[in-house]
């Protein structure tokens, strides 16, 4: 079982480091707001299928008022504003320094966890980080690494 993880996260490394890309060229051809609404909307009507076909659509109905609120607040607070945000800094900048950037976000999680909620950092978290941050200049051309009005 504990291989399977591992094969997940490779797995979950590779499509993340495709997907950076052809979404970078998907924002260069379309509207990044565009792009995300009906990217938002295909997930949400995937989701609702699979309910569906699976007959848990029951779930939904028993959900009173408040729980649809805290729901669509988390939908917008925690996918939509955040997806916004992202892909026009994407559309902004070069596709490997927004994969870069990106990747490179456990380092404001860590400095935050720590500052914020006193959080130990522990080694084997920073050398998996730094091992992340060297495949990453490795595998980018370190020259289309910038900081730009997308990166920020």
């Amino acid at each position: 079982m504990k291989n399977k993880g591992y094969l997940l996260v490779l797995l979950t490394a590779f499509i993340s480091g495709f997907s950076i890309f052809l979404n970078k060229f998907a924002v260069s051809v379309a509207n990044p707001y565009v792009f995300v609404f009906l990217k938002n909307t295909l997930v949400a009507l995937f989701i609702t299928s699979i309910l569906l076909i699976s007959r848990d659509y029951k779930i939904l109905k028993s959900l009173n008022k408040k729980q649809w609120v805290i729901l669509a607040s988390i939908g917008l607070v925690g996918g939509s504003l955040p997806f916004f945000l992202f892909f026009k800094g994407l559309s902004m900048t070069s596709a490997a320094g927004a994969s870069f950037i990106q990747k490179t976000m456990f380092l404001w999680i860590f400095v935050l966890a720590s500052f914020f909620l006193k959080e130990k950092i522990h080694r084997r978290y920073m050398a998996a980080g730094l091992v992340l941050i060297i495949g990453n200049i490795l595998l980018l051309k370190f020259s289309d690494i910038k900081l730009d009005a997308g990166s920020g």
